[in-house]
């Protein structure tokens, strides 16, 4: 074989190897290596046992305690959006509650929940902290709109 023949055989053979690495994500983009996702988490509650129905929110035992803790977890970043979830706007009664949070780990997150009086006083209890990638919407920034992850 000639050099010219083996050099063109080596070619082809690295381009298919970056095309076949690119899709199987060995090797990535520049403008894909500068998306960075930060860890979200959605955590939903429900009423704890010492959670008393017949009352509002605001007559709970430890509530100005409890928005007092969640507006320090807002005001540091780590709580991006919460709030009760309703049987109904029409009765207001709560049913547990749903925040989306920022942190690195899931056991970040149980820690910084951990911090609402709430919590450790039984009024609410974790019902599931998942992984959450917010994909697009309305409340986000239009460059995230355009983000997917592993894309």
């Amino acid at each position: 074989m000639s050099r010219k023949l083996i050099a063109a055989a080596s070619l082809v053979v690295v381009f298919v190897f970056v095309a076949f690495a690119r899709q199987n994500a060995l090797v990535k983009p520049a403008a894909q290596a500068a998306v960075v996702v930060t860890p979200r988490w959605l955590v939903l509650f429900e009423v704890g046992p010492k959670f008393d129905a017949s009352k509002r929110l605001q007559e709970q035992p430890s509530f100005m305690e409890h928005v007092t803790a969640i507006k320090k977890l807002a005001d540091d970043g780590a709580l991006l959006v919460g709030g009760p979830l309703l049987e109904s706007f029409e009765s207001h009664k709560a049913t547990g509650a749903a925040w989306i949070m920022q942190a690195e780990n899931e056991e970040a997150v149980k820690k910084l929940v951990a911090s609402d009086p709430w919590v450790g006083g039984e009024l609410a209890k974790i019902q599931s902290v998942r992984a959450f990638f917010a994909g697009t919407g309305a409340w986000l920034p239009k460059a995230a709109n355009s983000a997917t992850p592993g894309h």
